[in-house]
């Protein structure tokens, strides 16, 4: 008989089950991170629904060729997280909680253990070509256009 491959076993499941909460050992489902960890837990969910928004927004602007200073909002965080990503070879919340005794990474816990290694790259990859098609797309009302046009 073969072994299962790893992401099969049970034995993560057990382990993250058990980071997460305690039912393993009192039986309550008792959180058992520490305050600051469940804080800076909430905190980075917020931050990373507001990216989402802002992934969203940027789409949406994509499609109706809508631009205002929301959609610079948007580029703005979308592209200040780009840097933080890259500067800190990851998500510098992520060093924090860790520090705080939360081991679970953000996406993780949204997707999955097998879907979490994905998550960062492919909402670079749609963010990135959201950008480029925002850049590509002029529209008349963009504040370039209109110059270029003041200045024929």
């Amino acid at each position: 008989m073969t072994p299962l491959p790893r992401w099969a076993r049970l034995d993560d499941v057990v382990l993250r089950s058990r980071v997460l909460c305690d039912d393993l050992a009192h039986g309550t489902g008792v959180p058992t991170l520490s305050r600051e960890a469940r804080m800076l837990r909430a905190t980075h969910n917020a931050i990373g629904v507001c990216e989402l928004v802002c992934l969203g927004y940027l789409w949406l602007c994509v499609i109706t060729r809508r631009r205002d200073v929301k959609l610079r909002l948007a580029v703005a965080v979308l592209v200040g997280e780009g840097i933080a990503l890259i500067l800190g070879r990851g998500c510098p919340l992520g060093i924090f909680q860790r520090r705080a005794g939360d081991d679970v990474p953000m996406f993780e816990l949204w997707f999955g253990p097998r879907l979490a290694p994905y998550a960062v790259p492919t909402f670079t990859v749609i963010a990135a070509i959201g950008l480029a098609l925002v850049l590509a797309r002029r529209t008349p009302d963009d504040p370039y256009c209109q110059l270029m046009a003041n200045a024929e």
